[in-house]
């Protein structure tokens, strides 16, 4: 803690004196320039011209193509494989082993994103600190452009490694290019000249909240418009490279190649107005890339349930386009032009859908948890058709042309909604000067907001001080200490006797309505406020994990300048206050009742 003081009380809570608190002055920022995010819209509408076109259809169509091409008969390994019959089943020996094209195909697609996520977290670090971020997304922008030039080494059927190889690395750039555009977001929702204005206006901290959430929500959504309208633009030239050549294997390389060189094009075009927004500086005597590494492993007990969630969503949705692609080029016959024709029509919808339902929310003024939530509805609808349809009847189910052509588009119409919606719901969680970091984790599962339960804070902390201005009673010992990983300001008072600290020492502290495991209070103060003296029999509560538990109340609740709030809670004349930025602290109430839990 910094110069903040408070009185310690004897036994109550009505012994509790206020403190006088001294405020640092408002750090200066930059407000956000319509010429920077109109250089952020186009920068993205380049590199995911790349991802949608080539990363996900035409690399893969190029790699099953080439390793059909170089495969057996399924029924009979001695027979080379005939791709110009129509329905053929064939493998390919790849290592000893006899693998499907299609699902080697997608095999190194995933291995491309599970590589891409620690890469980019490897040098997160080096993005969010320093003025890297603009600096390393044309690097990788440029490297990306490169991979894509070499594909036109592979020259015949048995070079299809060549093209295995090449993926991951333009997986890698994209991807990266993707964390960094994406770890603009959070920070131009916080320097948007209207919630700037309302800063300055000193208005409260729901209402500054609510209007970077528009911020962000706005931005997101016509960054998705701006990125389809590029795409649409690629794919009308790569369906004219296609009919030009007639539909050949070179007429895929043709097009990856100036996917690739759009891509670096613009983003060196636009590169002068993109503000560089630096972050932070490295903390001295850490280590570029081992530092997010270490960073992360300790958040990642806070943000696990996240990261599960998401990965599921995402990567269950991300599947459904996959399939919907080999089922079409394999089952229903789509040629290579074909295949282009319905990719750019779910590019096209994809647009359409993210301004309509842009639209839609701010008609109703609908949160982003409820835009998540119709996606997801709509997405369940589609998985009850094709999974029930075939148990009914044999004509439906994806067994028609037409209903290819509907799904692309229906999935077109809700995509982009649905990924815009959860990266401005990371943006809302991310920790300014963490933004690379907490993208690099969205990543991971790319390739929400959490429902509110008992623990609203969670983090681990380093004792700075014990009783610098003096011991004030026996058996108390007052200590500062500085969280970890988002960066808060603690001074509490504890039983030295049952828990003694020294100073060095660190422990993870946890604030949750509940001892329960399985009950979520959160707010109503209606529900049963469970301890450890209520337990029966061989029940489990929070408390078994950690070493000391103290109950109270919270009797303060300070808005400083800038995002600055701090946190007063009072343990029967044991007092605490914690202080940081309010992201971590909305969750708590003025005269919410709340466990403290600490453990080395």
């Amino acid at each position: 803690m910094s110069t903040d003081q408070f009185t310690l009380a004897n036994t109550s809570d009505a012994d509790v004196v206020s403190h006088e608190e001294k405020q640092t002055p408002q750090q200066s920022v930059q407000p956000l320039k319509r010429t920077e995010v109109w250089a952020w819209y186009i920068q993205g509408s380049t590199y995911c011209g790349y991802g949608w076109i080539s990363a996900f259809m035409l690399v893969p169509v190029l790699i099953q193509d080439m390793a059909s091409k170089y495969g057996v008969e399924a029924s009979d390994h001695s027979i080379p494989c005939d791709t110009t019959v129509a329905g053929f089943k064939c493998v390919t020996n790849i290592f000893g082993h006899f693998v499907d094209p299609g699902a080697f195909s997608l095999y190194i697609s995933s291995l491309g994103s599970i590589l891409s996520f620690f890469v980019s977290l490897s040098i997160s670090a080096v993005a969010d600190h320093g003025s890297y971020r603009k600096s390393l997304l044309i690097t990788f922008s440029a490297v990306g452009c490169l991979a894509c030039l070499l594909f036109f080494t592979v020259q015949s059927p048995k070079h299809y490694w060549i093209a295995a190889v090449l993926s991951p690395i333009g997986w890698i750039c994209y991807n990266i290019c993707s964390v960094f555009a994406h770890s603009f977001l959070p920070v131009y929702g916080r320097v948007h000249p209207d919630v700037l204005a309302a800063v300055a206006r000193g208005e409260s901290k729901s209402v500054v909240r609510k209007l970077e959430e528009q911020a962000i929500n706005d931005i997101s959504a016509f960054g998705f418009t701006f990125a389809n309208i590029g795409t649409i633009l690629l794919y009308g030239i790569c369906i004219g490279l296609t009919i030009w050549m007639h539909g050949n294997y070179m007429s895929l390389e043709i097009a990856i190649a100036f996917t690739g060189v759009w891509w670096l094009m613009w983003i060196v075009i636009v590169a002068p107005w993109l503000d560089a927004r630096p972050g932070p500086p490295m903390p001295k005597g850490q280590n570029w890339i081992v530092y997010s590494w270490k960073k992360t492993v300790r958040k990642l007990p806070e943000i696990f349930k996240f990261i599960v969630a998401w990965f599921i969503l995402s990567d269950g949705i991300n599947t459904i386009t996959a399939i919907l692609f080999v089922i079409l080029y394999r089952d229903l016959a789509f040629s290579h032009l074909t295949s282009l024709y319905v990719s750019a029509l779910l590019a096209f919808t994809a647009g359409l859908g993210s301004h309509v339902f842009m639209t839609i929310r701010r008609m109703w003024k609908l949160s982003t948890m409820t835009m998540n939530m119709i996606c997801l509805a709509l997405y369940i609808v589609e998985l009850v058709y094709l999974v029930g349809a075939p148990y009914f009847t044999t004509s439906f189910g994806l067994r028609n042309v037409w209903e290819g052509w509907f799904f692309m588009a229906y999935n077109g119409f809700i995509i982009s909604t649905f990924f815009g919606s959860c990266r401005v719901m990371l943006s809302e969680l991310c920790p300014p000067g963490d933004e690379s970091e907490w993208f690099s984790l969205y990543l991971l599962a790319d390739k929400g907001s959490s429902c509110k339960d008992n623990v609203l804070f969670s983090d681990i902390f380093d004792i700075k001080d014990v009783d610098g201005a003096g011991k004030k009673f026996d058996k108390v010992s007052r200590i500062n200490a500085r969280s970890e990983n988002y960066e808060m300001e603690l001074t509490l008072d504890i039983n030295n006797e049952l828990y003694p600290l020294e100073i060095g020492e660190k422990f993870s502290l946890v604030l949750a309505t509940s001892l329960s495991l399985t009950t979520a209070v959160g707010n109503d103060t209606s529900g049963t406020q469970e301890s450890w003296r209520e337990k029966v029999g061989g029940e489990r509560t929070l408390a078994d994990d950690y070493e000391y538990v103290m109950y109270g109340k919270v009797y303060k609740y300070d808005e400083g300048q800038g995002s600055k709030v701090s946190v007063y809670i009072s343990y029967g004349g044991l007092l605490m206050c914690l202080e940081g930025d309010f992201r971590h602290l909305q969750s708590i109430s003025l005269g919410e009742n709340l466990y403290l839990l600490m453990r080395k």
